[in-house]
C-alpha cells in the first residue's frame, strides 16, 4: 500500500524507488540494528520452558520483516515518509515502522500496536 498526501510528495517517491530494493535492504537493516535487542527479549519471553532460547541475529530479523505501507507526507520541509513493516510474529504480530526524510536519512524505527 501506498499513501501520498500531496503533489510535492512525488520528489519523495522517485527517490524512494530510484533503487527501490536497495532502499528496503537499508531500512531493513536499520530496524534490525535499532530493534534486535527488544525483538529478542520478546521471542526470550515467548519461549516455553525448557527449550533453549537462540537469539536472532540482525540477518534473522531482517528476513522475518516484509514491507507492507509506504506513507510519504509532505511535511516540514518536505522528504519525509514512514515505511511499514509485519513484524514476521518478532512483537507478537505488531507492526513495525522506519522513519526517515530523504535529505537526512533514517531517523528512529519502532514497534506499534
Amino acid at each position: 500500500m501506498l499513501s501520498l498526501y500531496g503533489e510535492e510528495d512525488i520528489s519523495t517517491l522517485a527517490f524512494i524507488f530510484d533503487d527501490f530494493e536497495g532502499f528496503i535492504q537499508k531500512a531493513s537493516q536499520y530496524a534490525a540494528e535499532e530493534l534486535l535487542e527488544l525483538g529478542n527479549q520478546w521471542q526470550y519471553d515467548d519461549c516455553e520452558e525448557g527449550t533453549e532460547f537462540v537469539p536472532m541475529t540482525e540477518e534473522d530479523f531482517v528476513k522475518r520483516i516484509c514491507l507492507n505501507h509506504i506513507a510519504i507526507e509532505d511535511v516540514e520541509g518536505g522528504g519525509g515518509y514512514s515505511l511499514w513493516f509485519n513484524d514476521g510474529d518478532i512483537f507478537w504480530g505488531h507492526s513495525i515502522a522506519v522513519n526517515g526524510n530523504i535529505k537526512t536519512g533514517f531517523s528512529d524505527a519502532g514497534m506499534h500496536g
